[in-house]
Formats: C-alpha cells, structure tokens, sequence
C-alpha cells in the first residue's frame, strides 16, 4: 500500500486526552463528482481547511476527531468507535464510475445503510453544505430517499455566490444562539427541496431581492435539527466560502452542532413548521412548491 493510499484512511488529531467521556466524531469529506475548496488537501496526508478548523474545535471544546475521506470506513464496525458522524460530502458516494474528484475509495453499497442505522441507534449527525443534502441523491426505495429524509431535505441547484439575509428562528438551540436576529452573509445559496416536516427550523433564509431564478419563492430553512430514531441530526447550508469557516460564530455553530448530536448539550429538537406556517399542510405546500432548478 502507498503512502499517499494508506493517508486517506485517515487522521487523528487532538490535543485533549483520549477518555471514554470524549465525544468521537469521524469528519468524512469524501467528494465524488464536486471537491469544495474548503475540503481539498494538498497533500493526500494534510487537512483542508475545514478538516483543520474542525479538529481545532475539538481540542477547544471536548470533542476527539477522525478526519477521512476514505469511503471504506463507512462501515458498521467502523462506526461503532464514534458518537458522531460529521459529513462535508458530495455526490454518489458509492458509485466508482462516477468521477472521483478526490480519487479516495468508495462507499461500499451494501454498507451505506449502516450511517442511518447508527443514527437510528442513537448516533449523531451532523451536516454541512453539501455533506448530506448535496450526497446520494441516486439512492432510491420506492417513494423514499432514506439518506436525504433522514438529512431533513434535498439539494437541488444555487445561484451566483451573493450576499443574502438570513433570519434566526430559535435563537436559544446552542448552535444558533449569539447570531443576530437577522444578519447578512456572502455564501453559496443551496435551493432544497422535499423538505421533511419532522425537521426543527433554526435559521430562515431570505429570498426578496436574491439573483437567481431558483430564489424566486418563499423564505426557506438553512440550518436546521431532528430526531432520527434515538439519534440527532444538525444541517446547515452554511460554509461553501473560506472566510464562512473562518467566522467564529460559524465555527461556534459547527462546535455546539457537533456537542448538540453527541448529546452533550441539550437544545430543542421539537418539530416547528406547524408553529411557523399555522398549518402542516400548507408548510409542506409552500416549502415544495416547484421552482426553477
């Protein structure tokens, strides 16, 4: 085996004691047709930029992380050894003829049902940009997506990178709280749809005034939370740019959505689209609605 092959596998770093109380979270940042900058290594053995921040926030705040892109790590040994799952991945991550933008190995198909599993069994989940919504969209059975329900919503297409308004719903969840009511941010503006109606919304974002034919509907959710089982699930759309993941608040919202999935801080996970829309029904209506992809 090469050194540049045995790398992907992955690396471990922390500064804090290794102890049965720390959280362990695999960051999983393989990306199969589309590699962020914010996870491209230059060398198969150093970290992205994300990778690094995310392992610094684990020395800061308690928690130990694995970072891989190795796909033959999803597996349900492999996964027994953490608490939580952290993905910043893209595309069909078990499909080898598709192109592997970061030449790391597959997913193996029959295994990728052991993420939701774990989940299910109480595991955490936490997700960013494209890491889940943006992540096995081919993976089909019958009227469900089983990855992307379980993630809460599906990507589908963004616009120009722009700055846009984004409006806290629940100011007080631990990954949210200390943003503005309403605040403004230059990213790259993910367009969802099939939302979930057991997701908890934390984050709106603004649509009035966006260039793009894909924003031209209702204010939709950009950071939101749920229960899978007896486990938690954190996304945010949040972090396709550099200077997002270098913002402290970004990078407290990364740290508290992590501890929040490990439940090792609490915050409401009770579904809210009801409360914000006054009618199940119509949430689902204007949350799906068609728009131009």
């Amino acid at each position: 085996m090469s050194i540049g092959r045995y790398a992907w596998l992955g690396i471990f770093c922390s500064a804090v004691a290794w102890g049965d109380d720390l959280p362990k979270v695999l960051m999983f940042t393989k990306s199969q047709g589309f590699q962020h900058d914010v996870v491209a290594r230059k060398k198969p053995d150093q970290l992205s930029l994300a990778e690094k921040i995310v392992t610094d926030l684990g020395k800061e705040n308690g928690f130990v992380v694995t970072c891989s892109k190795d796909g033959t790590l999803i597996n349900p040994e492999e996964l027994a050894k953490y608490q939580v799952v952290y993905f910043f991945s893209q595309g069909e991550l078990d499909d080898p003829a598709e192109r592997t933008r970061d030449k790391a190995p597959s997913v193996d198909v029959a295994k990728r049902s052991c993420v939701l599993d774990f989940v299910k069994k109480g595991g955490g989940f936490v997700g960013t940009h494209c890491g889940g919504a943006d992540t096995w969209h081919k993976w089909r059975e019958g009227e469900t997506r089983p990855f992307l329900d379980m993630v809460g919503a599906e990507f589908r297409t963004h616009g120009a990178q722009q700055k846009s308004t984004v409006r806290v719903v629940d100011s007080s969840f631990p990954a949210v709280k200390g943003w503005p009511a309403q605040f403004e941010l230059n990213d790259e503006w993910y367009a969802y749809k099939g939302f979930m109606p057991n997701i908890r919304v934390l984050m709106m974002l603004e649509t009035e005034g966006m260039s793009g034919p894909m924003y031209k509907r209702d204010d939709y959710p950009i950071t939101w939370c749920s229960n899978f089982g007896d486990g938690r699930v954190f996304y945010t759309g949040l972090g396709h740019r550099d200077d997002v993941w270098t913002n402290p608040l970004y990078q407290k919202m990364v740290a508290q959505g992590i501890l929040w999935a490990a439940k090792k801080v609490d915050g409401d996970s009770t579904p809210n689209l009801k409360e914000i829309y006054g009618d199940m029904d119509r949430a689902m209506k204007r949350l799906n609605k068609p728009f131009e992809e």
